[in-house]
This record gives C-alpha cells, structure tokens and sequence, in this order.
C-alpha cells in the first residue's frame, strides 16, 4: 500500500470527526435556540404555570389529640373483714347502691354469740366497779383493788367493742353512693380476711385517662382546660387536668394523664368507654396554607416561595405548626400577609421576577 492512499485513508478519517463535531453541536444550539422551557432567570412571564394568592397571618391555637379511655372517678375494691361463709347476697352485678347499703352478709353465728358473751362480762364488769368505789369510799376496800377492778372494766369494754366491729365485718356495705360492678362471692362460697369481694363505681364524676408523648407533655399541666369527646356518639364534655405523671412509659416514651369531667348524663357511661382528648398546647401567630404549597429552600430546609412587592420571588423558611383537614399551619413568617406561590413554585427561582400576574 502507498504513501498516497494511507494519506487519502486518514483524511477521510479526520473529515468524518469533524462532520459528527459539527452535527452534534448544531443539535444543541438549536435545542437551546427553539427551548420554551418553564425553568426561568431573571424577568419572565409565566403565569400560566403557577397560581399566586395573598394569606394573612391569624393567632393560631396549637391543639394535640388523643385517644383516651373512661373510667369511674371513685373506684373501689371491697375487701373482706371476716373470715366464713357467705350467707345471703342481697345485690347483683350492675345494680344502684346507695351508701352503707348491705351487698352481702357472712355467716355471723359466733360472732353473736362471742358479742353476747362480752356485753354480760362488760355489765358484770361495770357493776364490780361500782362496788369498788363505794367500798373504797368507806375505807373498805384498798385502793389496790379498786384500781384492779378499773382496769377489768377498760378489758371488757375493748372486748366488748372488738367483738362488735366483728359482728359489724361480717355484713359487707357499699362505701358512697354508686354503682356495684361486680359481686364476686357466691351464696354459699367461703371467704377470708383480705379477699376482694365486690367492686362499686361512682360516675358522678369521670376520670379520662390518656398518654402524651415527650414532645408535648411539658406543655400541660395540673388545671389545664380540655375538650374530652365521650364514646361513638360524639358528646362534648369540658374537664380538667388533675395528674400529669412524671415518670416516662419506657416502652412507648409517654407520660400519663388523668381528666377530670362532669358526665352530660344524656347517655350511659360505662367503664372503659373510649374517648378523645384535645388539648391547645399553644397560640402563636400562623398562616393557613394548602400542603402542597411547601417546598425546600437551597439549604434544604422546609419553606414556601413568596413574591415580594416588586415581585420576586423569595423562598422563606418555615416550621410547621399544626395540620388541618388537607391544610398546614406554618409559622416563623414576620410579615402579616404574604403572596404564596401556591401552584407551580417549582417553576419560580428564588430571585426571579414574575410580571403580569394576578393575585
């Protein structure tokens, strides 16, 4: 092969580069010429890509919600004084009871009979005494024995009371007025000292228990105001705070909480009913925006894009603050109303001037 047709070979080799060179960069200049483009700099109109509305600024209450469960305010576990056989139960589970109404009664045979055997020892006691006195008066008697005989009279009073407080134990009584949840005992069932034998509730008043999370326990306190909705049924009740614990649930990294209310008394209220709980941990000053009106700053941070009263577009930071049906509420925004880029701000620059727009 000769000198000539190895130069003809790489001249047709160079011209082909440089013919792709050429091609390709006349398809970019075009691009760039022809490109419409919504991404813009500096004055453009582009008002058919984003819809600007002017907010204004509102105090705000900041409200959490929580679920939450009813119980009785008064709540107690009977316990047995006496040991025996239950002998008659005189109510059933779920009945009203007033207080020191009878629940049930123990067999109570001996305790009348050792009742009955003090009460004449007290009397024997008393008249031994009085014997005492007169004998002692005259100079009959020493002082010695008058003051045995005092002290025989204070055992068989003791005696005499101990055996009526057993008497007494062996008919158990509601404590208040309420309501009996549960007879656990049976006719006939043997009972013992320390046993739990009947549980009564009161629901003059309701306690609402809930759990906050970390995040929002340092803003309720004792005597804090809330809105406690009771049940399926949607009924509104206004209570208090009354305990805020200050020990932190490990498992759930909660705090527990206790509500205080006066039922409505247009339904009934059981025990366990679930409940809702709002409390307004805050107010400050916020706008009402649409969530999808949000967008990230250059730094990555949360904010929405504004326009200014020439305007440009400005990206302010915000943080929000609380959610309502499909809008968010933000605050850390100085001016009292703004005009938010609310369709399209990932079209708008941060610098960039809109024209011609409506707001």
């Amino acid at each position: 092969m000769g000198p000539f047709t190895l130069r003809r070979r790489y001249a047709v080799a160079a011209l082909l580069v440089v013919g792709c060179v050429l091609w390709f960069t006349s398809g970019i200049l075009i691009s760039r010429k022809t490109s419409r483009g919504p991404i813009f700099d500096g004055r453009a109109d582009i008002c058919s890509l984003i819809d600007v509305l002017e907010f204004d600024a509102a105090v705000h209450e900041v409200k959490r919600v929580f679920s939450a469960n009813v119980a009785a305010a008064r709540a107690v576990d009977i316990i047995s004084e006496a040991n025996g056989r239950v002998e008659e139960v005189l109510l059933s589970n779920g009945s009203a009871v007033d207080k020191d109404q009878v629940i049930l009664r123990i067999d109570a045979r001996g305790k009348l009979e050792r009742l009955e055997q003090a009460r004449v020892l007290l009397e024997q006691r008393r008249l031994e005494r009085g014997v005492s006195e007169s004998l002692g008066a005259e100079g009959y008697r020493s002082q010695v024995h008058d003051h045995a005989a005092l002290v025989a009279l204070r055992e068989a009073e003791v005696n005499y009371k101990n055996a009526k407080l057993a008497l007494d134990s062996a008919t158990v009584k509601a404590p208040f007025v309420g309501v009996v949840d549960e007879i656990l005992p049976q006719v006939g069932s043997m009972v013992s000292v320390g046993q739990t034998v009947a549980r009564v509730l009161n629901f003059d008043n309701l306690k609402v228990v809930t759990y906050v999370p970390e995040r929002d326990v340092a803003y309720i306190k004792p005597g804090d105001s809330v809105k406690v909705k009771l049940g399926r049924t949607g009924v509104v009740s206004s209570g208090k705070v009354s305990f805020v614990s200050k020990v932190v649930s490990p498992e759930t990294k909660s705090y527990k909480l206790e509500i205080i209310i006066e039922p409505q008394g247009i339904f009934e209220i059981t025990e366990g009913m679930f409940a809702q709980v709002e409390f307004v941990i805050g107010r400050e000053k916020a706008y009402r925006i649409p969530s999808s009106s949000l967008s990230v700053s250059a730094k990555g941070n949360l904010g929405v894009k504004v326009l200014d009263d020439r305007g440009i577009v400005r990206v302010l930071d915000v943080s929000i603050v609380d959610d309502d049906e499909g809008y968010i509420w933000v605050s850390d925004i100085h001016e009292d109303s703004v005009k938010l880029i609310v369709r399209g701000h990932e079209y708008a620059l941060d610098g960039a001037q809109i024209v011609e727009c409506n707001t």
